[in-house]
C-alpha cells in the first residue's frame, strides 16, 4: 500500500516504527526542497512472524473466505459460497452471467473473488443471524480497482435505503459512508480517510450502542452517532452491490466476516492481525508514546466572577518527543494555544456558567494527550438583552410559545413584526422542553419532519444585509441540519442555511434564477452541546462565527431575489434536511451588525443560557493621533486588532461618547474642527 508514513523536518532523519505483522514492503524516503521531492531507491523489508491463525469466534455470524467453500462453475464463475461461520448464511448467485470469478494466488498466495463493473453479486437469504439490527462488527479485505463511481462491499438494503445495515465508498475519494437504519428513518456516519485502490487493504466498522467507528487497517478511521433504530425488511444480504445494483464493487474480495456484537479492541486487534498475516498485508505504526497534560490551574470547583482574568496554567511532557504545543479548552472548543513552556494562558471571562477546562498536549507526531477536566463556575451577570434596530425576527423558546400537548404549534414572533412561525399540524410540530438549559426552555426538533413556517412579509424577505444568530444544541451531523431556510423548489429565494453532514460546518447560500452562491464556514460546529452561532451578510461578504469567534466566510457570488415562500424553521422544502436537537432562540436582522452590536448580541445569548465564553486576555489597544501636512488629522490602531469602534466626546466632565463612523483597515482620518475632541476606542 503507497502511503505515508511520517514526515520529519529536522536532521536526524530517523524514525522508529513497530511491525505489527509479516509481510513484505517497500519503504521510501522521499525529501523536498523548495522546488521539487526526490524519492529514494526502495528498500524492500521482509518482515517474518506469526499471526493469529483463526479470527475471534463469539457470535461470528457470517464468514466468507476465498480459499474455503467457494463454488464454481464454467469461467470460474462464482455460484455458491458456503458460510463458514457454522449458521448456514451461504451466498449464491443463481446466475452466472452475474457472478464474480474466482481468481487463484491474487494475493499472497491465497485466492480472491473478482468484480467488475458489470452487477455481479451473490445474495445471502435474509435469516435473524444474518440480519444483524444489534451491535455489530464487520471486517473485509479488498482491494479496489478505482473510485470512479460508488463501490460497495456489502449491504442489506430496501428501496436503496439501509434495511437494517448500508456501507459506500465515495467516488474520487474511496471515504467509506456506513448507513443503519429501518422504518422510521436512518443515520450515517461517514469515514475520515479514503481506502486506498490498486492495492488490498483490511477495511470495517463496528457499531456500539448508537456510536458507529469505522477501520482502515489496525487504525480507526472517523466515528459518530447513530440514534436510528436498525430494522430488517426480509430482504436478502448482498455481497458486491447494494440493491440498487449501480454501486458496485469494482476490484477483489477475499474474506468478509459479520459478528453480531462489537468486538472489544483486544478481539478487534486479533482480527485485523489475523487478516493481515494471512494475507501477507504488513501493518506497520509510529512507535510513539502519547504525551500526557495536567491542568494545574485553577483547581477543580474554583468559582470566579465574571467579567474578569483567570490564568490557565498546564504541565505538558513525552517521553519520546517534544512538546509542541498545548492547547486549552472550554468545554471540548479551543480557546487558544501556548507553544513554549511555561504553557500560561491569561484568559478574560467575559459570561457566567459552568465550564469544563481541559489542556491538550500535542506531540511531534500530533499524537494528543488530554488532561482530565477541571470544572470552573463563572459567576456574575451579562446583558438583558440584544441590540434591536433592525431587529425583524426574534423567537425564544421563554416566550409566546403555545405548545398543545407538547407540540409548539405557534411561536410569536418578539421583534414587533408579528412575524410569528406556526405548524397547525401536531404531528410536524416540535416538541416545548422546559429546563432544557440553565433552567430555560427550548423548542426540540428529533430529526424527522417537524418544522414552523413564517410567513413571508416584507419584514422577512431580506435580500440585502443580513445577521442572523441563535442559541442551539446539535444532537449530531449524521444528517444535514437546517436552522432556518427561505426556499423556493429547494433553491434559496433568498437565502439558505445548513449545517453539513459529518462535518458540522455551517454554510449560507443566497440566489437568484440565475444561481446560487454558498459560502461556508473554514470549521465546524460542536454537537452535544449548546452553542451561540450564526453568520452576518454585508454586501456580499460572509462571515459565520462560533460564540464570538470569526470561523471562516468569502464572498457570494450572485445577488438575492424573494420569490414569496415562508421562511422555514428546522427543515428545508425538500423536507430532507432537518434540524436534530434544540433551538433556544433565533434572531434574525435587517443589517450587518457592528462588532459592538455583535458583541452585545452574544454576551446576551451566552449569559442568558449559562454558555461560558472565554477568550485569551489581551493588552489594551495603543490610539495613536498625528496631524498630517495637509491639515487632516489621522487616528490608528493595531491592524487585524477586531472588536474595537472609535468614539467621541467634547467633553471629558460630562462625556456623551458617540461612535466615529468610517474607519477602514483601523484607520480614520478627520478634519479638525478648531475646536477641543477626545477620543477613544471601545471594545
Amino acid at each position: 500500500m503507497v502511503s505515508p508514513l511520517a514526515t520529519l523536518t529536522n536532521s536526524p532523519y530517523q524514525l522508529a516504527v513497530d511491525f505489527l505483522s509479516p509481510g513484505q514492503v517497500q519503504l521510501t524516503a522521499v525529501a523536498t526542497d523548495t522546488w521539487a521531492p526526490r524519492h529514494s531507491a526502495p528498500v524492500t523489508v521482509q518482515i517474518t512472524g506469526t499471526a493469529p491463525a483463526s479470527p475471534p469466534s463469539g457470535a461470528l455470524n457470517l464468514w466468507l473466505k476465498a480459499d474455503a467453500g467457494v463454488t464454481t462453475g464454467a469461467g470460474n464463475a462464482v455460484t455458491a459460497w458456503a458460510d463458514q461461520s457454522g449458521q448456514g448464511n451461504d451466498a449464491y448467485q443463481w446466475d452466472p452471467a452475474a457472478a464474480p470469478v474466482l481468481v487463484a494466488g491474487a494475493v499472497n498466495g491465497k485466492p480472491a473473488l473478482r468484480f467488475t463493473a458489470a452487477p455481479q453479486y451473490l445474495e445471502v437469504a435474509d435469516s435473524p443471524t444474518a440480519t444483524v439490527t444489534g451491535d455489530l462488527t464487520t471486517f473485509y479485505v479488498v482491494k479496489f480497482d478505482d473510485f470512479g463511481t460508488y463501490r460497495a462491499v456489502w449491504a442489506q438494503t430496501f428501496g436503496n435505503l439501509a434495511r437494517p445495515f448500508d456501507c459506500w465508498f465515495a467516488p474520487g475519494t474511496g471515504v467509506p459512508n456506513a448507513f443503519r437504519g429501518g422504518a422510521a428513518g436512518y443515520g450515517a456516519v461517514a469515514g475520515t480517510a479514503g481506502v486506498p485502490a490498486g492495492h488490498y487493504a483490511i477495511a470495517g466498522l463496528d457499531a456500539s450502542g448508537t456510536t458507529l467507528t469505522h477501520y482502515l487497517n489496525d487504525q480507526p478511521n472517523g466515528s459518530g452517532t447513530i440514534t436510528a433504530v436498525p430494522e430488517g425488511a426480509s430482504v436478502p444480504l448482498r455481497i458486491g452491490t447494494r440493491d440498487d445494483q449501480v454501486t458496485q464493487m469494482k476490484g477483489d474480495i477475499a474474506e468478509v466476516l459479520l459478528y453480531a456484537r462489537a468486538l472489544s479492541a483486544s478481539e478487534r486487534n486479533d482480527l485485523v492481525l489475523y487478516l493481515a498475516g494471512k494475507y501477507g498485508i504488513p501493518l506497520l505504526r509510529i512507535a510513539n508514546t502519547v504525551p500526557s497534560a495536567e491542568m494545574v490551574s485553577p483547581a477543580p470547583g474554583t468559582s470566579v466572577a465574571a467579567p474578569g482574568t483567570l490564568v490557565l496554567r498546564a504541565n505538558a511532557s513525552d517521553p519520546d518527543g517534544t512538546i509542541q504545543e498545548v492547547q486549552f479548552t472550554a468545554n471540548d472548543v479551543l480557546i487558544a494555544s501556548v507553544t513554549t513552556p511555561p504553557y500560561e494562558l491569561a484568559v478574560e471571562l467575559r459570561t457566567p456558567g459552568v465550564v469544563a477546562l481541559r489542556a491538550v498536549a500535542v506531540d511531534n507526531w500530533g499524537a494528543r494527550g488530554l488532561s482530565a477536566p477541571v470544572t470552573l463556575t463563572i459567576t456574575g451577570s451579562g446583558p438583558t438583552a440584544p441590540p434591536t434596530a433592525g431587529l425583524q425576527l426574534w423567537l425564544k423558546a421563554d416566550a409566546g410559545v403555545t405548545a398543545t400537548g407538547g407540540a409548539v404549534t405557534a411561536w410569536a414572533d418578539q421583534s414587533g413584526n408579528r412575524n410569528d412561525a406556526i405548524q397547525p399540524d401536531g404531528g410536524s410540530a416540535p416538541a416545548l422542553v422546559n429546563n432544557a438549559v440553565n433552567g430555560k426552555p427550548a423548542v426540540r426538533f428529533d430529526g424527522e419532519l417537524r418544522y414552523l413556517d413564517v410567513a413571508s412579509s416584507p419584514s422577512v424577505a431580506i435580500t440585502a444585509d443580513v445577521t442572523s444568530f441563535y442559541v442551539a444544541k446539535f444532537e449530531d451531523f449524521e444528517a444535514t441540519r437546517t436552522i432556518w431556510t427561505k426556499c423556493v423548489g429547494n433553491q434559496p429565494r433568498p437565502r439558505d442555511y445548513w449545517v453539513a453532514a459529518g462535518t458540522g460546518i455551517p454554510t449560507v447560500s443566497r440566489g437568484t434564477p440565475d444561481g446560487n452562491a454558498p459560502v461556508a464556514a473554514a470549521s465546524g460546529l460542536p454537537a452535544g452541546q449548546y452553542i451561540v452561532a450564526g453568520f452576518q451578510v454585508e454586501v456580499a461578504q460572509v462571515t459565520h462565527f462560533l460564540f464570538d469567534q470569526f470561523i471562516g466566510g468569502g464572498v457570494h457570488g450572485y445577488g438575492a431575489v424573494d420569490d414569496g415562500g415562508p421562511l422555514r424553521i428546522g427543515l428545508r422544502d425538500d423536507f430532507v434536511n432537518q434540524m436534530k436537537g434544540d433551538l433556544s432562540e433565533l434572531l434574525i436582522y435587517n443589517r450587518a451588525l457592528s462588532a459592538e452590536d455583535r458583541d452585545l448580541l452574544v454576551t446576551y445569548l451566552a449569559s442568558k443560557y449559562g454558555v461560558p465564553l472565554l477568550r485569551p486576555a489581551t493588552a489594551q489597544p495603543v490610539l495613536s493621533i498625528q496631524l498630517q501636512a495637509d491639515g487632516m488629522v489621522v487616528i490608528t490602531w493595531p491592524e487585524g486588532l477586531a472588536g474595537y469602534t472609535p468614539e467621541s466626546t467634547d467633553n471629558l466632565g460630562a462625556p456623551a461618547w458617540a461612535p466615529v463612523n468610517g474607519a477602514v483597515n483601523n484607520r480614520l482620518i478627520v478634519a479638525p474642527t478648531g475646536a477641543m475632541k477626545y477620543y477613544r476606542l471601545r471594545r
